[in-house]
């Protein structure tokens, strides 16, 4: 994990994404980070890696992302309205009262994932693999 790569991610969204637009290619890991109560509104976290992320009450309404792996991760309480989720990878996620109201989850791997009492309103969930959590 690139400790300055957090703290962009944290502190600045627009720089975060502007960086991300000079480094489409960068393979980003920030696997088991911390980004819990983060506003990352809007942010470009495409492809990012992010398994074992704690997304605890994270604000990722209108977030960008598509093909995340955030498998194993900690997203209860988070805010994803309007957020592209599509062919993520979300085994094995703690989703329990997040608010996915109008997320793409279209092609996402949700086997497994804790979805209790999550806020799947109008979500798009086309092709999505859906098992119940153990």
């Amino acid at each position: 994990m690139n400790a300055e790569l957090v703290t962009m991610l944290r502190t600045s969204v627009p720089d975060w994404n502007a960086w991300r637009r000079a480094n489409p290619d960068a393979t980003v890991d920030l696997c088991s980070v911390d980004l819990s109560q983060a506003n990352l509104q809007h942010s470009n976290l495409r492809r990012v890696l992010l398994r074992y992320a704690d997304l605890r009450n994270a604000d990722l309404n209108h977030a960008d992302l598509t093909a995340a792996d955030l498998s194993r991760s900690d997203l209860r309480f988070a805010q994803l309205r309007n957020a592209d989720l599509s062919y993520a990878d979300l085994h094995k996620t703690d989703l329990r009262r997040a608010d996915l109201h109008a997320a793409d989850l279209s092609h996402a791997n949700l086997l497994t994932a804790d979805l209790r009492e999550a806020n799947l309103t109008n979500a798009d969930v086309y092709d999505t693999a859906l098992a119940p959590a153990h």
